[in-house]
């Protein structure tokens, strides 16, 4: 059982906090990224993503200003859950973690033009299909 918890940060312009996964990855090396990660035992996805946030970008954003996005069920027993947030900053600098390589603050415009390829994380194809009618409206 798998269950893992992220979220997209936009900043108080509008612009969407990508990561980009350094090499330490054995399926989504170089590939673009969202903070967070797996659900450790007993917590809950809120503070999953809030903890990893903070591992990953240095940025504290309380569990409480997470919205749930999207819950995906890729198997029985194994969920994963996508959430939002907003920052009162600009494009902050972000002390990124081992685990990437760099970091992009991305108009979506910017970001929907991001390819998807069939090695993406399901992160990355969840994010297109909550933004992409917002593009548009």
């Amino acid at each position: 059982m798998s269950n893992s918890a992220k979220a997209m940060i936009f900043d108080k312009d509008g612009l969407l906090l990508v990561l980009w996964r350094s090499n330490t990855h054995p399926r989504y090396a170089h590939h673009l990224d969202f903070p967070g990660g797996l659900i450790e035992e007993g917590e809950k996805p809120k503070v999953t993503v809030s903890r990893e946030i903070m591992e990953e970008t240095g940025l504290d954003i309380p569990a409480a200003l997470l919205e749930l996005v999207k819950t995906h069920h890729p198997r029985p027993g194994s969920n994963q859950r996508f959430f939002v947030v907003n920052i009162e900053q600009s494009s902050p600098n972000i002390a990124i973690s081992w685990e990437h390589e760099s970091y992009k603050w991305l108009t979506l415009e910017q970001f929907l033009a991001e390819p998807i390829s069939l090695a993406s994380d399901i992160y990355h194809q969840i994010a297109v299909e909550h933004l992409a009618p917002k593009q548009s409206a």
